[in-house]
This record gives structure tokens, sequence and C-alpha cells, in this order.
């Protein structure tokens, strides 16, 4: 069905998301990051989390696969490159 890779899987992958920051802010993990990066990650809860549409963000398959999906594995491809410092 169309309709997941354009609904159901981004906000499946939101919901993962904010609940990994809202584990980490719980548990305390979150106070063990550098302040900019804590920083960063509350950001992005309250932006995964907002019900206001011009502050939601929603997240994608790039938390899990260096792939894309099924419907994208020919077309995308995810890298990461190590930064000096």
């Amino acid at each position: 069905n169309p309709s997941s890779g354009l609904y159901t899987c981004p906000l499946a992958m939101t919901d993962g998301a904010s609940c990994l920051i809202k584990n980490m802010k719980e548990s305390g993990d979150l106070d063990k990051f550098e302040p900019e990066v804590k920083a960063q990650l509350e950001e992005a809860y309250k932006r995964l989390t907002s019900r206001n549409p011009s502050e939601f963000w929603t997240s994608g398959q790039w938390m899990t696969e260096v792939r894309g999906g099924s419907d994208v594995s020919g077309a995308a491809a995810t890298y990461a490159l190590k930064e000096k410092g």
C-alpha cells in the first residue's frame, strides 16, 4: 500500500525517535552527552512531539537502514564520513 511509505512508516519512525529520546531523558542518560548534543536532542524531541504543524518534524528510515526500505532500496544510500576533531 503506497500510503504506508508516505504516512505510516514516517510516523512509526517519528514515534521511535521520540520514545528513544524520552527514555534517555527519564533515565538520566541524556545528561551524559555534551551540552550542545543534549540541546540538539531536546530540540529534536520537542519537534518530534509537537502538535504545531509549523514546528513538527517527521523522522524516517535514516534511523534504521543503511539502504532505504524496499520501495527506495535502489535509489538511495546513506553513508557517514568521519570528521577531524
